[in-house]
């Protein structure tokens, strides 16, 4: 299961992403292009549940920029992800940044696809 953390500075956030390789971007305000909100579903044991996740585009990162889920942020702290998408929110607005909130669900890229195809 993937772990997240974030952590927000007036003009950076620090973006930590633990799945099968950690990875760490500190990402300054004037790089991000856009910030997106959407549904997703992810799998639990035996079911799958609707959550959201959060979509930081920028530049010198991923293609598709950097998804952080409502599931990777709460393995540590339950209530975490209302705290960091306020705090995403407020820091969009401070630095002026692009942020949109989307209803079609997104899904994550499947490696062993984009390699067959």
């Amino acid at each position: 299961m993937a772990k997240a953390d974030i952590m927000f500075d007036k003009t950076e956030i620090v973006l930590r992403i633990a799945e099968k390789r950690p990875v760490s971007y500190n990402i300054r305000a004037e790089q991000i292009t856009t910030v997106t909100f959407r549904p997703t579903t992810v799998k639990k044991l035996f079911k799958s549940e609707k959550s959201e996740v959060m979509l930081i585009k920028f530049s010198g990162g991923p293609q598709d920029g950097a998804a952080v889920t409502k599931t990777a942020l709460e393995t540590m702290k339950k209530g975490s992800w209302d705290i960091a998408k306020k705090q995403m929110e407020d820091f969009c607005k401070y630095n002026k940044l692009t942020l949109h909130y989307e209803d079609t669900e997104w899904k994550p890229i499947s490696l062993a696809k984009s390699k067959a195809g």
